[in-house]
């Protein structure tokens, strides 16, 4: 059981019968989609995701997919395309490495460390998807 469906199932035990499982799972995706993919690029990167900075690498993630960048419009419009967009890109942009500097308590110099291994990470992580775009957009950001 992956660690999303266990968590919507626990979320489910709140609920109780007001939810039929098919209409939980989907509400469960809309709620925790784009953190279960986040998750799954740490994971990815070999870090345990409960350190302070994981949870960072977590947070900044989700910010940027949340944000109505123009860079996210080639990624599609799934969480999982925008997530894992978002990691490959990420290390372009010296504002997230500011922030996850910030909220890890880390360097700077760490922190766009930790931004490239997470942009190798998401390129696996799109590879083993199929997400072709993603991967190619992930060779072409070598050349920046």
């Amino acid at each position: 059981m992956t660690a999303f469906k266990a968590t919507a199932f626990k979320l489910q035990s709140y609920c109780g019968p007001l939810i039929n499982d098919g209409d939980f799972m989907r509400l469960a995706d809309l709620v925790l989609g784009r953190r279960w993919w986040a998750v799954q690029v740490i994971d990815r990167m070999g870090m345990f995701a409960g350190t302070r900075t994981a949870t960072a690498l977590v947070d900044v993630l989700i910010w940027a997919a949340k944000t109505d960048a123009v860079e996210m419009r080639g990624f599609g419009k799934k969480r999982r395309d925008q997530i894992l967009g978002w990691a490959i890109i990420m290390f372009h942009n010296p504002t997230a490495a500011e922030k996850l500097a910030r909220d890890a308590r880390i360097s700077e110099r760490e922190a766009l460390s930790l931004l490239f291994a997470m942009k190798e990470a998401a390129r696996k992580l799109a590879a083993d998807e199929g997400l072709e775009t993603l991967v190619s957009i992930a060779n072409d950001s070598d050349n920046w």
